[in-house]
């Protein structure tokens, strides 16, 4: 038996992973899903990952990254660390930018931009 989550080997008596609390898996299905996890890493391995817009500060990006997210856009931000340490921007400092994968570039530039338009027009 295995935990999903973690990979720890169980004996068979035992149902639950002790430090997940997750249900225990055969060691087939285990391997099984290690199988379908590579795949899934090997689809992504070569993909691109394109910058769709950058904003001045983590406030507005985590707005950006949830309505993406909602759409089902997976997205990431690169920025400067500073901001981890100093929550205000400078010359620049500041900047966080969006990125996605290639693939989801058209969409995720479309939805930034209605996003912008909704809140151009509310204030």
């Amino acid at each position: 038996m295995r935990c999903p989550d973690c990979g720890t080997e169980y004996r068979e008596e035992f149902t639950h992973c002790h430090d997940c609390e997750v249900p225990l898996i055969s060691e087939t299905e285990y391997q099984q899903r290690q199988i379908a996890m590579e795949a899934e890493r090997e689809k992504y391995r070569d993909m691109k990952i394109v910058q769709v817009h950058s904003v001045q500060g983590l406030a507005e990006s985590d707005v950006i990254q949830s309505m993406l997210e909602s759409i089902g856009i997976e997205s990431m931000t690169r920025g400067h660390s500073v901001l981890n340490v100093h929550p205000f921007t400078m010359d620049g400092m500041g900047e966080v930018r969006v990125l996605v994968a290639e693939p989801d570039v058209e969409a995720a530039k479309q939805a930034i931009e209605e996003l912008l338009k909704e809140e151009e027009e509310d204030s």
